[in-house]
This record gives C-alpha cells, structure tokens and sequence, in this order.
C-alpha cells in the first residue's frame, strides 16, 4: 500500500506543533486523576453539544448539560432532540470503554456505535435468538464481544448496500494498516479515516456523527483528547468535507490539528480550574438530587410524560411480551395492542382522543410520534395482550390480560384488571428489577388461572 500523501502530511509543520504541545503536556503528568476527570467531562460535553448542533438539535449548551445530568426535559424543544442527545451520550460512553479495552476499532464496533447513535429510546435494544439484550447506560461499561456481535446482528446494512459494505471493508483495511507504520501521526490516520467516512456516507444522515466519533475514538485510542467541531464553525467543516481530493484532505488535517491544539490547551491553561460552568453544573446537580429523592414530585409536563412512555412504559411491555411468549404456542394467534388517552390539547381540558394500535405499529413510530407532541398529553394507557383460541379439541376459548397505565400530574401508576397489582411512581421514579418481576408474575398469574380454570 502506498503510503506516500499519509508520511507527507505526517511530516506537516502543524502537526509538530502538537507534537510540541502533547510533550508539554507529557512533562508535567501524572495530573491528578481529578483534572483528568473534570477535562475530560468538559471535552466529552461540548462534544454531545456540537456534533449533535451541527446536525440541528436545537438544545443550547446550558440545556444540553441540564439534560444530560438530570434527564428533564426542555419545554418548547423537539423530544426528538432529546432522544438524539441521549443516544449520542450512550454512544460516547461505550466509545470511551472502547478506548479504555486498548484494543484498535472493529467494523462490529462501529456498527454498535451507529445503534447507540440511533437509539430513540435512550436504550440499545436487540431480540436475537428469542434473548433480550438491554444494553443501558449502566450496563455499557460491562458489554462483551459475543453481546456487541448480537447487537451489530449478522444482516446489518450499509446504505447503498453492496457498495458501501466493499468501501467499508477497504477503509478497514486501509486502518488497520496505517496504524502499524509508526512514521504516521495518529492525527493524519484519524482525519483522513474521518474524510474517507464521509466519501463513503454509509450511514445516511448520520455520517457526519460517526465520522467524527470514529475520529475520536482512533486520537483517543493513541492518548490524545478528542477535538471538537464547533458549531459556529459549520460551513467551513462542511466546506472541507463536501469535496473528495488531496488538497481538500490536506486542509482538514490542518483544521482537526487547529481544533487538537484548542484540546491540548485545556491541560495547560490551569488545568485544575478547568470546570463546565460552574453554576449550570451545581444547578444541574442539585436538581437531579432533588428528582431522586420520592418525596419531590414535580408537576409532569408533555415532555415528562413522553419521556417515561419510551424510557419506562414500552421496555416493561417489551419485557412482558418476551415472557408471555412461551403461552402463545398453545392459541391460533395472538393480539397485542395498545390503548391511549390523550389530550389533544392542554387548552381544552375535556378534548380527548383515543387510539387503539396494534403494539408493533407502535414499536415502528407509526403511532407514537404524533403523541408525543408536548400539547399532547397522555391520560392513560391500556396494554392489551390477547390470545386467541386454545388449541384444544374440546373446547376454544380467548385469554386477555391488561395492564393499566395511568399519568396524573404528578405520578403515574401502573395495575392489573383486579388491582392486585398497584404500583405508583414519581415521575422522577423509574420502575425497580422487583417492580417488573411483581408485575410479570402479576399478569403470568393471571393467564394461569384463567387458562386453568377452562380446562380444569
């Protein structure tokens, strides 16, 4: 392979200039894990902050970090925002793993990462083998390979297909082998793997987040910080990265080597005073100390319900659907629908709707976008799981189970057909490992004695 344009580029006079700067900094570690810390937390916030703004998210800063520390939502700004932001957080949390394992990144790696990106609910989720994996922001740290290769599943698509998977093995390849020439600078191998990324767009409209991110990850992975793209600095990037050539590839390794020293700096201008603004930190903080205490109840808006609708409601349906499964062999078929109660606005207080969907429908986003629209308040919800005719020569006969979702102000409760089960929660409140096994064996006790009492 010839590595010609790399070594020259290497060889660039900005590039000794981080050189000089990453030696500085070399001279005057160990810095105190807690300066480690608090620059990373800073380098990784602006990070969350740009690459999702240059795309369009239209948090602010100070919103971006309230939302990350506290989970509350904004009021008057896209839930889908929020659920972009959170998907990119989980995402860098893994890539820092990554980092932290030593280990160069894999295909499989990249494309776990692009599911964490794609994330709406905040959680990677993956049935494979009749298993569910729940890979959340908890768990990240403890992933493994076989459960990353589950997730990446063995039919993952490219855009463009074929096309884009023969690029997207090239390029790895061409990774894997500038990484053992020592004569090449980490900072060329990872702009230029961030330019050939884009070249390729092999993943839609979320290229430009994964090139920047596989970009990290490769500075990262040789000891350097992360650069950030700025959002005030947008046309000039898209400038660099819109057309394919060398001397277009030459500026951008100029600019990432601008946007490094920026980063390096960070560890020589009083690192130990390094902080995200301290005032929205401590806020930010002494909210999310406040939402996690039971006794706080704050007044829920559109935002807070639709939040716990995807964070809480669907994966506990999610999770009944994957026990209930094992009855449904003994039925002809099986009905699991979703009822809603909304408010179609907050101004009209008796202006109801209701809607009556099938669970997979929901599940695709056919039916749950428009929901959650922030004037759209949900009232309640009914899961409905229905099995159709026994399979049995004597007698057919339908099960039902129902659990009821109800969202008041400032909780929301969960129950069965009989109140047997009553669970009530804050909106700050996400539901317990014990709360989802008690309404688990709530309903399964339910079917049981249903079906027993049929065939005796």
């Amino acid at each position: 392979m010839n590595l010609n344009f790399e070594e020259e580029l290497s060889r660039n006079p900005v590039i000794k200039e981080v050189n000089i700067l990453r030696n500085q900094i070399d001279d005057i570690r160990p810095l105190s894990p807690d300066v480690e810390k608090r620059i990373l937390d800073k380098l990784c916030l602006d990070w969350n902050y740009h690459s999702n703004a240059i795309e369009g998210n239209r948090l602010n800063y100070n919103e971006t970090l309230t939302f990350l520390n506290t989970g509350v939502t904004v009021k008057g700004k896209p839930f889908q925002d929020h659920l972009d932001l959170r998907g990119h957080d989980d995402a860098l949390h893994y890539l820092i793993t990554l980092v932290k394992s030593g280990e160069p990144i894999s295909e499989i790696d990249i494309n776990v990462l692009h599911k964490m990106v794609l994330a709406e609910s905040g959680n990677t989720r993956l049935v494979k083998q009749n298993e569910l994996f729940a890979l959340n922001r908890v768990l990240l740290t403890d992933l493994d390979q076989t459960v990353a290769e589950a997730l990446a599943g063995d039919s993952f698509h490219y855009s463009n297909n074929n096309d884009s998977s023969l690029k997207m093995q090239g390029l790895m390849d061409w990774y894997y082998q500038t990484s053992e020439h020592h004569s090449l600078h980490p900072l060329v191998i990872a702009s230029l793997f961030h330019q050939k990324l884009i070249a390729i767009n092999a993943f839609d409209e979320t290229s430009g987040k994964m090139a920047r991110m596989i970009m990290n990850f490769i500075l990262m992975h040789h000891n350097y910080p992360p650069v950030i793209i700025k959002m005030e600095d947008r046309q000039t990037y898209y400038a660099l990265t819109t057309n394919v050539g060398e001397e277009q590839d030459k500026k951008f390794v100029d600019y990432v080597a601008e946007a490094m020293i920026n980063s390096l700096n960070l560890y020589l201008d009083n690192p130990a005073e390094t902080e995200i603004d301290d005032v929205d930190k401590e806020l930010a903080l002494f909210v999310r100390d406040l939402r996690s205490k039971s006794l706080t109840k704050l007044k829920a808006t559109g935002f807070e319900i639709s939040n716990t609708v995807v964070q809480v409601i669907i994966p506990l349906m999610e999770h009944v659907l994957t026990k209930t499964a094992l009855i449904e062999d003994f039925f002809d078929s099986t009905d699991k629908k979703v009822n809603m109660v909304y408010l179609k606005t907050a101004r009209k207080p008796y202006d109801v709707e209701i809607k009556d969907i099938h669970f997979t429908n929901l599940m695709a986003e056919k039916m749950i976008k428009p929901v959650l629209r922030p004037e759209n308040k949900m009232m309640r919800m009914e899961f409905n799981i229905h099995f159709r005719k026994f399979k049995t020569e004597e007698r057919k006969f339908d099960v039902r189970s129902t659990l009821f979702i109800k969202f008041d102000d400032y909780e929301y409760s969960l129950s069965n057909y009989n109140n047997e089960l009553e669970i009530t929660k804050a909106y700050s409140e996400r539901l317990s490992d014990e709360d989802i096994n008690a309404i688990n064996k709530t309903l399964i006790r339910d079917i049981k004695k249903y079906i027993q009492d049929r065939i005796g």
